[in-house]
């Protein structure tokens, strides 16, 4: 099991858990969830949901609603926060065939010469 809040495990280095740990902090992320999302009247509640962000400000508004159906996990509800960079995006921009100008193309295509001589091989032709 993970303390969440304290960022840590009781279990071996190479458990599931302790490399997730791990990689939480190496990635600096912040885990929002902070209650238990699981209510088994027969054991203790645990929390199982994960919702991992770069900051604490991604997510505003986590609601934990009640469970679905004859489930024994909570729903969760929140407001993602997305910053989008279209510094890099910038994509070649690209010719619309649907709308070209099919007359001049077959007017240009039609002032080359297209014939091909019988000895020439494959490479100049």
């Amino acid at each position: 099991m993970v303390d969440w809040k304290n960022l840590r495990t009781e279990l071996p280095d190479n458990s599931f858990e302790q490399e997730l740990v791990d990689e939480v902090i190496t990635c600096a992320l912040v885990q929002h969830v902070k209650e238990a999302t699981r209510y088994d009247p027969d054991s203790e509640s645990s929390l199982l949901d994960l919702i991992l962000t770069h900051f604490e400000d991604d997510v505003a508004n986590l609601n934990y609603m009640p469970p679905l159906g004859k489930s024994d996990h909570a729903a969760l509800n929140f407001d993602l926060h997305i910053t989008v960079n279209h510094e890099h995006a910038s994509a070649q921009s690209r010719p619309n065939v649907w709308e070209a100008n099919t007359q001049d193309i077959m007017h240009s295509a039609s002032s080359v010469d297209w014939t091909i001589e019988p000895e020439s091989s494959i490479e100049t032709a």
